[in-house]
């Protein structure tokens, strides 16, 4: 997974994210931050912040959006797009 969000920004990454660290990261400060925890002890990793509406633009195989942002989101994009 390359692009993480909540509800106050986005991060990014070329080289992906270990997962279950930032859900251990935004469980202990409740902020979304590139992490990488062995146990209970964390390190900043490299990542790009961005902003939520950056993120649905990136150029990803597979884009996951939380469904409350799925009907307003990705139709305010599509309807943008139309001729």
């Amino acid at each position: 997974m390359v692009a993480v969000s909540d509800s106050t920004g986005a991060i990014f990454s070329n080289t992906g994210f270990n997962i279950p660290s930032l859900i251990y990261g935004k469980q202990q400060t409740r902020k979304l931050k590139a992490v990488y925890c062995n146990g209970a002890l964390c390190e900043t990793v490299e990542a790009e912040t961005l902003t939520n509406d950056a993120l649905l633009e990136l150029d990803v195989d597979i884009l996951v959006p939380a469904p409350w942002r799925i009907k307003s989101q990705v139709r305010m994009r599509t309807e943008s797009r139309r001729p």
